[in-house]
């Protein structure tokens, strides 16, 4: 068959740059596929009068189904007081004719990242140790900022609350803003003094409870974060010589910790020592500066000297090594 008798498929769009010289026909009596837009007849076409395809509405006779779609459809960058599907529990049946109502769902507000620290700090290992700097490097497992953790919810509240759905917490007020205000179809909690976000059910007491002995953890941890790392912050390599948290490359901002001495070098120089070929083993395994011989280089993105401290870094890497 000639190519001839083919309709140009960009022509029929509107783009074809071969004009009279396009092997393919121009007639579009031979082919008329539909070239209506869609998203037209759905109510919101961003190209707007630039669209390449027909902005038409169908007739009565081609049915129903296209025509009984809505003609507007909000903006996506209006957000509706219904939450997000997946904050929200199955559906709370309503009457949806009666005039003034708007379908409200059960809210269950969940929290990955907080249920996640629990168990970093319960389980230590080289994977979750926020000493190992090998899993930092990651984007995924870089570390949330505090208020992160907290504005994503909680994780152990199932739908258990016999409240009804006038009770259910607003998770756009829970993460910092509501727009309805005092519109809003759902419940504005109480403003935590730990997190400052409105996260506590005025009337579920359990609720409270478990947030704040979360929100509590997750300050200590985040705390706890933060002072190692002001106390990292000037350590120099007695190798190299210089600030280790400074080092031009990303992936040389890391501590060697010695198990049996408390003097600082950058994980690279400390690996290049107990490399060395033209020392004997006892050399290379002792600190180059007061001798003692050290049986593990730890990684860590924190300088660490407190020995308990040391002690549960070394645990873990044992553990990830085995």
């Amino acid at each position: 068959m000639s190519t001839k008798q083919v309709t140009c498929r960009y022509f029929m769009h509107g783009v074809c740059r071969e004009g009279n010289q396009c092997l393919f026909s121009h007639d579009l009596a031979n082919s008329k596929p539909s070239t209506i837009c869609k998203y037209y007849q759905k109510g919101y076409c961003a190209y707007g009068t630039r669209c390449r395809y027909d902005h038409t509405r169908p007739s009565a006779a081609a049915g129903g189904a296209v025509g009984s779609v809505p003609h507007s459809v909000p903006s996506p960058g209006f957000h509706s007081p219904h939450p997000p599907s997946d904050l929200t529990a199955p559906i709370v049946k309503t009457n949806l004719h009666e005039p003034g109502k708007r379908e409200k769902r059960t809210l269950v507000l969940r929290d990955r990242n907080l249920s996640g620290m629990a168990e970093e700090k319960a389980c230590p290992s080289v994977v979750s140790n926020p000493g190992s700097s090998d899993t930092q490097s990651s984007p995924e497992m870089k570390p949330h900022s505090y208020l992160d953790a907290i504005r994503s919810g909680l994780d152990h509240l199932e739908a258990s609350s016999s409240y009804s759905s006038e009770q259910q917490l607003c998770p756009y007020a829970a993460a910092g803003e509501c727009r309805f205000g005092d519109a809003c179809v759902y419940l504005h909690g109480e403003m935590c003094e730990i997190c400052r976000l409105q996260v506590l059910h005025p009337f579920d007491p359990e609720q409270r409870k478990a947030h704040e002995k979360i929100c509590m953890s997750t300050f200590e941890h985040e705390m706890e974060k933060a002072f190692a790392f002001q106390a990292s912050q000037d350590k120099v390599c007695s190798i190299c010589m210089e600030v280790i948290l400074e080092k031009a490359s990303a992936s040389e901002r890391r501590f060697g910790i010695l198990s049996n001495c408390n003097h600082t070098y950058c994980l690279s120089c400390i690996r290049q020592w107990r490399c060395a070929k033209q020392f004997e083993n006892p050399i290379i395994k002792s600190c180059p500066e007061c001798r003692v011989i050290s049986e593990f280089v730890i990684p860590s993105v924190y300088w660490v000297e407190d020995q308990d401290k040391k002690n549960e870094l070394i645990e873990a890497f044992k553990q990830g090594m085995g």
